[in-house]
């Protein structure tokens, strides 16, 4: 018997050898909505939905990210590098990390770096990822913000230090963070407005735990 003709051109894998014998884009949609909305998770912590905002559009970037991997010709020369992995999210990490070296400013290449550390609590919420989208546009303060609070309210680590030098590190861009903040917490967008208000008392010395639902 032939070699399935996923196997005839490099390694692949094994995640990705996985998918390519299915509908990748339908398979990845049901993966990322799965891990992202387990309805065990809402059922012990209701709660959780207060963060669906967030999810959707983690789940969004995610699957966009990894079908672009999956659906990689057998041939690219990414292959060879690529971990040989029976989980998705580490062939994913690598694929972004090297997409990041290409395009720095890239937003779903960031989203997605930061959706992945927020969904595994770890690298301070995807505090190097947030901050670029942040002095891109201002308004992703609401998902750093929120990250910030999801992992605290996950792990119950205290993420306000981390959440309090990305403040400084956006500062840094934007000397009118400020009066950014004051218009945002002022303003008709709520999940905005309550972000902002988190995030100018994390400024003034505050912590998130007392923002967690």
């Amino acid at each position: 018997m032939s070699n399935p003709w996923w196997a005839e051109s490099m390694s692949l894998p094994p995640v990705i050898e996985r998918l390519k014998r299915k509908a990748i884009t339908s398979e990845l949609r049901d993966y990322w909505q799965g891990i992202l909305f387990d309805p065990r998770v809402v059922e012990i912590q209701p709660n959780a939905a207060l963060f669906n905002d967030l999810r959707v559009r983690m789940r969004d970037c995610l699957l966009e990210s990894s079908v672009k991997l999956a659906e990689k010709s057998v041939d690219d020369p990414y292959w060879k590098s690529a971990p040989m992995s029976q989980a998705l999210d580490p062939v994913l990490q690598h694929f972004l990390l090297k997409e990041l070296v290409e395009r720095p400013g890239d937003e779903r290449i960031l989203w997605s770096l930061a959706s992945l550390d927020v969904r595994h609590s770890v690298n301070e919420f995807g505090r190097e990822y947030w901050v670029p989208l942040c002095v891109k546009d201002p308004t992703n303060l609401r998902w750093l913000v929120e990250s910030a609070l999801r992992v605290a309210w996950g792990t119950g680590l205290d993420t306000t230090n981390g959440l309090s030098q990305a403040l400084r590190e956006v500062k840094g861009h934007h000397e009118d963070l400020d009066a950014i903040l004051h218009r945002f917490a002022n303003g008709p967008d709520e999940g905005l407005a309550r972000a902002a208000r988190i995030a100018q008392d994390v400024d003034r010395g505050g912590s998130v735990f007392r923002w967690l639902p």
